[in-house]
């Protein structure tokens, strides 16, 4: 069985080098294709490598900080992917992590270059040859192999001074779920619930960046940014499309205004690109992804957009619902209602305080 390595830069091509190495004493039967090794001098290497990519049922993308924005590793995997036969799977290295993959390559399988879960991608390959190897040999040829390629792998590493990508400051809170009966407990809650989630915001982000300027008597709003930290989901998508915004926001020097616009309407819906344009309150089906992603029994989201002052889109207020069943005009109807009218009353106490925009990334429930 055919398997494709995929690299760019000097610390990727050593580590694919590593792979065609080491992959066929792991495994009898695969052979592994490296550009750098396999094709002949004098042939048209275009023709070559297309053709490497069209036989190639497993595929190896070796990312490392300094080449996962590499348009080269986005044709190659573009062209793997066209054939439904074929497999490709991400290897990380040079501490790079699942989220810092850029689309289209987050949505394949990451393996970081780890004992474990390099094991994971040999046994992933050995799966796909006919017959499959017994894993107890698969298990004995990584244990007397993997302390010479993580030696390798060091050399590597050190010589190419691999720096991993830098975080990005995220701030996480606990959340409060509230569940039905809804309407009363929800309004008496509601003031409670967003002064107490500002405390754990303000606590978090004077840890994480203690020269951000934030001060605990200037954050008087908190706006949700939904990130349900998988990638592909609406959510997801509505995160890309309002991150730079906000971003853009809280790099600005001086302080700026934000406030609820509860009168734009407030519905019960998942995220998508389109949030920031609610109007009414309408019925929605989760699928099961998105079931699994966000919690299994939650069936509603009650929301309503959060705006700056000159009506920029910043995120979006939201209230989990759990129950399997919610009748729209006896339940959510009024309770959209009642939401509005406690959000207008947030909003007077708030207008008198001056605000400073937090981004929150969701926590777990």
């Amino acid at each position: 069985m055919k398997v494709f390595l995929s690299w760019s830069g000097d610390a990727s091509r050593e580590i694919a080098t590593l792979l065609h190495e080491h992959l066929p004493r792991l495994l009898a039967g695969v052979e592994p294709f490296l550009s750098e090794h396999d094709i002949p001098s004098g042939t048209d290497w275009a023709k070559v490598l297309a053709a490497k990519l069209r036989e190639s049922r497993f595929a190896i993308v070796c990312l490392s900080p300094d080449n996962v924005d590499s348009a080269w590793l986005l044709y190659e995997a573009g062209a793997l992917t066209n054939h439904k036969a074929q497999r490709l799977c991400a290897l990380l290295i040079g501490g790079l992590r699942k989220e810092d993959v850029p689309k289209p390559l987050s949505r394949f399988q990451h393996r970081a270059f780890s004992e474990a879960e390099f094991a994971r991608l040999v046994k992933d390959i050995g799966g796909m040859l006919e017959p499959p190897p017994a894993a107890a040999q698969v298990d004995q040829a990584l244990s007397a192999a993997w302390p010479q390629i993580q030696a390798r792998y060091a050399e590597i590493h050190a010589r190419h001074r691999l720096t991993p990508r830098p975080r990005k400051v995220e701030t996480t809170f606990t959340r409060t779920v509230l569940r039905l009966p809804l309407a009363d407990a929800l309004l008496e809650a509601l003031g409670a619930a967003v002064e107490g989630i500002r405390r754990q915001c303000v606590e978090h982000v004077r840890a994480l960046s203690p020269g951000c300027g934030i001060r605990n008597d200037r954050v008087r709003a908190n706006v949700f940014l939904p990130d349900y930290h998988v990638k592909g989901n609406a959510g997801h998508g509505f995160r890309l499309f309002m991150e730079p915004r906000l971003r853009r926001q809280m790099d600005r020097p001086e302080e700026f205004s934000i406030r609820f616009a509860p009168g734009q309407g407030v519905t019960a819906t998942v995220f998508d690109e389109c949030q920031q344009r609610i109007i009414g309150v309408r019925e929605f089906e989760l699928t099961d992804e998105l079931r699994n992603v966000i919690h299994p029994d939650l069936k509603w989201i009650i929301s309503t957009p959060v705006m700056s002052r000159d009506g920029t889109a910043l995120g979006v207020l939201n209230i989990d619902i759990l129950a399997c069943e919610l009748d729209k005009e006896t339940v959510l109807e009024p309770l959209g209602d009642l939401i509005v009218r406690e959000l207008e009353s947030v909003q007077r106490r708030l207008d008198d305080q001056p605000r400073t925009l937090i981004r929150i990334e969701y926590g777990e429930l």
